[in-house]
């Protein structure tokens, strides 16, 4: 069974920035970002990211991802709700 994917919003990021980079760098697993209820961004280690960009660079696709990202609304203002899942 697959480990939920660590989410947390920019609220959060901003108060624990340090701890949550060496939680992504140790653990090697993505941090989603969220704000307005949407995943804006993803907190990746260097070694996650550097395989990322060896993948690009040889035209491979990385992993399937364990969370699909709707896009957020022209308005992310008045959104509460998120708009990710889990498959």
């Amino acid at each position: 069974m697959s480990r939920a994917p660590d989410v947390v919003t920019v609220s959060d990021l901003r108060r624990e920035t340090a701890r949550l980079i060496e939680r992504a760098r140790k653990s090697e697993q993505p941090i989603f970002i969220t704000q307005y209820g949407y995943v804006t961004a993803v907190l990746l280690s260097h070694s996650e990211f550097d395989l990322l960009c060896v993948l690009r660079d040889r035209g491979l696709k990385g992993p399937t991802p364990i969370i699909r990202v709707a896009p957020a609304p022209p308005d992310a203002d008045e959104v509460e709700t998120p708009r990710y899942w889990n498959e």
